[in-house]
């Protein structure tokens, strides 16, 4: 039986694979810091409901930090 995570009513079933998927196992694509920035912040927007309900402005805080990004050093600040 896979494990299972409760929280709230949520209920997530949980199974191991036997290995990482194709996707996973490619290099990078690319290291340029605002390209993997722009990845980020798409997906983050994509799959993360709750911007609205905790009124954060998503599109206003993305373009606030591409603006600092010139380096792969600051992609992690």
């Amino acid at each position: 039986m896979a494990p299972t995570l409760v929280q709230g009513p949520t209920r997530y079933s949980l199974s191991r694979l036997q290995a990482l998927p194709e996707m996973c196992r490619r290099p990078l694509r690319t290291r340029d810091p605002l390209t993997n920035f722009n990845v980020f912040a798409a997906t983050f927007a994509e799959r993360y409901p709750s911007f609205q309900s905790r009124t954060v402005d998503w599109e206003r805080t993305t373009a606030d930090g591409r603006d600092r990004i010139a380096s792969g050093e600051d992609l992690f600040k």
